[in-house]
């Protein structure tokens, strides 16, 4: 596995996994469920959400990689072959 993945896997993932609240269960000796409740006064952790947060922020920062492309591209298109060059 990749350094980076794994690293992502270790700090990012599973930990959000482990600590969700909302609608967990664990497992008891005889095979039935207990639902999990937080403490109280502890704040909701929920993976579901934190996922879709973190899948925005990397969407976000991609279109905004691709828009500065775009207008250095868009820029570069005005300049001489030797001004390109230059740069």
């Amino acid at each position: 596995m990749r350094p980076h993945l794994r690293d992502e896997m270790l700090n990012d993932i599973l930990p959000s996994l482990l600590n969700d609240q909302v609608k967990a269960r664990e497992l008891e000796p005889d095979g039935s469920y207990v639902r999990l409740h937080p403490a109280e006064g502890a704040a909701r952790s929920q993976a579901q959400l934190h996922f879709r947060e973190r899948s925005r922020q990397a969407r976000k920062a991609a279109a905004e990689l691709q828009a500065q492309s775009a207008g250095q591209t868009d820029s570069d298109q005005g300049r001489s072959v030797t001004e390109r060059n230059r740069a």
